[in-house]
């Protein structure tokens, strides 16, 4: 028997279009099979293969395997599928994990299947592993299945921490191409995922020039693209006028799209709130998500993508919303009125999507101060506490930090800190101000804007794009101009 092909199945029901992605998997013992034999088999594990609609693999490091979660939270496998030699096996032996790490708690872990659902390979040989279970990190090794204690940074590592490789091993294979009426799965090359992430993303009220290939002359504030070099500097929307609003663009976890705001719909000069919106990395597709007074928002901005892509939180009315990829599913978190005053920058997902963080200020404040809302719980930690301006926070790509500005010692510089408020360490130096920080994707290095080289005949908010390592060293500047850059995303 043939082996059988990874297939996409369309399902379209009305309007909407669901695509499975299933991945049979057929053993070298069954090779005598007959055709209808196979069918059948298929049809009948069709359930097994795919829980939720779609599976989300993350590659290993040998190119030609992937694992995925499967199962409900509270009894999780998960699967180690290698597509060369056709074959899916547990990637942990469960018993054996929850028998050592019962001896490390005390007592017998939460859940029934595996305690996690989601771990990092922590070296090359990917046999030993990082996961968290009760708000404690562990080390695993696979080969004898000892359990011992993440190290936490001590003081002296704290100023070493920048020098330390992130490993990013987490690839989609399911990427999907929002904007159609019929959503698309397709495979994505590693490589490609990697090389179109070396560009950075901003907004911009650069002139006429320079040129981008198909579109008309600049008149609002436009999307741009350049990469962390200065090179390939190139326009990606065309306002309809010179009021026109295009800003906080964000790439989408897959580097295929981009969600930014935009008042390019507005009616009249009076109405000129944003609403955000949705195109193809090369500003093809356009989609428009939010309607505003139609759905009860106000001036919607600063959009950004849960890791897996398939949400999008954004501030509106001085408020945090979540909603699908496709503008579906909108929600409003916090609804209690804690703040009173609105947030401000993007709020930032954390890795594993659990958590977002944000700034704002709170009802009983005076200053922005900065918070963690955890989505499962819905409770708020306070990770800041001054009198002054803390904002525009963001997630390194491992989740060990997060990245800020502040006021604390007496203008906007960048910092970085733990996720608990901790280990707050200052990455710029400089009298003019410097802000709106966001990672690499290898968590290697920041870009961000600033105005330290503002020009004489400029305003003092002629921002422009920088990049930085993340220990603040191999500063360079990306753009050269006599208008505000801002919102740079990696």
């Amino acid at each position: 028997m043939k082996k059988l092909l990874a297939t996409a199945c369309l399902f379209v029901v009305t309007t909407v279009a669901i695509v499975f992605f299933i991945a049979p998997l057929v053993s070298a013992q069954e090779t005598k099979q007959s055709e209808r034999e196979a069918m059948y088999r298929r049809y009948l594990e069709f359930a097994s293969y795919v829980k939720g609609g779609s599976i989300t693999p993350h590659w290993m490091a040998d190119g030609s395997s992937f694992w995925y979660a499967e199962g409900a939270p509270t009894n999780t496998v998960i699967w180690k599928v290698d597509s060369k030699a056709n074959t899916k096996t547990p990637l942990f032996e469960t018993a054996r994990l929850r028998e050592a790490l019962s001896r490390l708690l005390g007592h017998q872990p939460p859940r029934q299947g595996l305690p996690f659902a989601e771990f990092t390979f922590v070296d090359d040989g990917e046999k030993t592993i990082k996961f968290s279970v009760e708000n404690k990190d562990f080390i695993l090794r696979l080969d004898s299945y000892k359990i011992t204690l993440a190290t936490v940074l001590s003081e002296e590592e704290k100023n070493r921490w920048m020098a330390r490789p992130v490993r990013e091993r987490t690839h989609r294979l399911l990427l999907r191409s929002v904007g159609l009426a019929v959503a698309t799965w397709t495979i994505l090359p590693v490589s490609a995922q990697r090389s179109e992430q070396r560009e950075i993303l901003f907004d911009s009220r650069m002139g006429p020039t320079p040129a981008s290939p198909g579109l008309g002359p600049a008149k609002g504030q436009e999307i741009w693209l350049i990469r962390s070099d200065g090179s390939g500097l190139r326009r990606l929307t065309e306002s309809p006028s010179e009021d026109t609003r295009n800003q906080t663009p964000r790439w989408s976890p897959d580097g295929r799209l981009i969600a930014f705001s935009s008042t390019r719909h507005a009616p009249s000069p009076e109405n000129t709130d944003a609403d955000i919106y949705v195109m193809n990395r090369d500003g093809s597709r356009l989609q428009r998500l939010t309607y505003g007074l139609r759905n009860g928002l106000r001036e919607s901005h600063s959009p950004e993508w849960s890791p897996n892509g398939r949400r999008i939180a954004f501030t509106s009315n001085g408020k945090i919303y979540v909603m699908g990829a496709d503008g579906s599913n909108l929600e409003r978190l916090m609804t209690d009125q804690t703040f009173s005053s609105q947030v401000e920058g993007t709020p930032a997902w954390s890795p594993d999507g659990k958590r977002i963080a944000f700034a704002a200020i709170a009802r009983d404040r005076q200053d922005y101060e900065i918070y963690i809302l955890n989505l499962e719980t819905s409770t708020l930690t306070q990770l800041t506490d001054n009198n002054i301006y803390d904002a525009h926070v963001a997630w390194s790509p491992d989740g060990q930090y997060l990245s800020f500005d502040s006021d604390r010692d007496g203008n906007s510089e960048i910092y970085v800190m733990r996720p608990d408020g901790s280990q707050v360490v200052r990455l710029t130096n400089h009298p003019r101000m410097d802000n709106a920080a966001r990672w690499s994707r290898d968590g290697q290095r920041l870009a961000f804007n600033s105005t330290r080289d503002f020009k004489s005949d400029a305003p003092l908010s002629n921002f422009e794009i920088y990049v930085m390592n993340r220990d603040g060293s191999g500063l360079r500047r990306l753009t050269n101009n006599s208008v505000k850059d801002t919102h740079p995303d990696w």
